[in-house]
């Protein structure tokens, strides 16, 4: 079966400014995935999430749970990563509690830049390796991760690759390193940008692009234009519109030329996003509905 191009890697991050839909586009993507037959892990960063309103199961914890078979949901909780990365470096359960309850530990994870976020991207990391059976193949072929606004997730992802430069030595390093390096493979992992086509998401989004492209951290796999708005009319009507004479006072006339307009501006922004980043978008249309499909 062929794939989408957006599908050929196995991590993916979604971003955009907030109220963009990129939570949504998320879970698109994940049940796009999921019906191409893919076996597929959301992963929630927020613990105010929506996952489970767009695709129902269970309330997501710290453990993947099946929301249908091929497709989990797992919510990230910074505080259980760090515990269980500390599993990984102390073998008594006893230190290990008395470490995390001490409060001059809190301050230092506390005072730690990007400690919380690296902590993070191990565990997706470590997701991103799980294997299954004596066949040994992966747990997962795809990991839709729904990210922070971009205005955060820009230190989210380069956290990894910073602390690799900044730390020589010891298990911290040695962690940074391989997240590092699972994130700059592009045939691995990419950030899918999620906007819409109007002109504040559009600047932000080509300045998130270039973000990343300084960073070095991740590849773009994509950039999504949500909720594009639709074109109702053929050149036709929207002339017979524009040449109405009764300056818009019948409500339905006033509609027709706001949607024409709208449509228009759009348009308008859609081109200057493809022009500035040389990309050709994937566009989503706007759709009314009760439920995702």
């Amino acid at each position: 079966m062929a794939m989408h191009p957006i599908l050929d890697r196995r991590l993916l991050f979604v971003s955009g400014k907030g109220g963009v839909g990129k939570t949504v586009t998320a879970a698109t993507v994940a049940l796009f995935a999921f019906r191409k037959r893919r076996r597929v892990l959301v992963v929630e960063l927020s613990a105010y999430g929506r996952m489970r309103d767009l695709l129902g199961g269970p309330e997501p914890g710290a453990e993947p749970v099946e929301v249908m078979p091929r497709l989990e949901i797992l919510r990230v909780d910074p505080r259980r990563a760090l515990e269980e990365f500390l599993d990984g470096l102390l073998r008594f359960r006893a230190l290990r509690r008395r470490l995390l309850a001490s409060s001059s530990f809190s301050i230092l994870t506390a005072a730690a830049p990007g400690i919380e976020e690296f902590l993070v991207l191990s565990k997706i990391a470590a997701l991103e390796r799980a294997k299954l059976g004596v066949r040994r193949r992966p747990r997962y072929d795809l990991i839709v991760v729904d990210a922070p606004a971009t205005g955060h997730s820009l230190p989210l992802l380069s956290t990894a690759r910073t602390l690799a430069e900044m730390v020589a030595m010891g298990p911290i390093a040695e962690t940074a390193g391989e997240v590092a390096t699972l994130l700059a493979d592009p045939r691995r992992s990419a950030a899918l940008i999620v906007t819409l086509a109007e002109e504040m998401a559009v600047n932000e989004t080509i300045e998130i692009v270039a973000g990343l492209g300084e960073s070095r951290s991740i590849a773009i796999g994509g950039v999504i234009v949500n909720a594009m708005w639709p074109d109702r009319f053929d050149v036709e009507e929207r002339r017979w519109l524009s040449e109405r004479s009764d300056d818009g006072a019948e409500p339905l006339i006033a509609l027709g030329r706001y949607h024409v307009e709208r449509r228009r501006r759009a348009e308008q922004q859609l081109e200057r996003l493809r022009l500035a980043l040389d990309v050709d978008p994937i566009v989503l249309p706007l759709l009314v509905g009760p439920a995702l499909d």
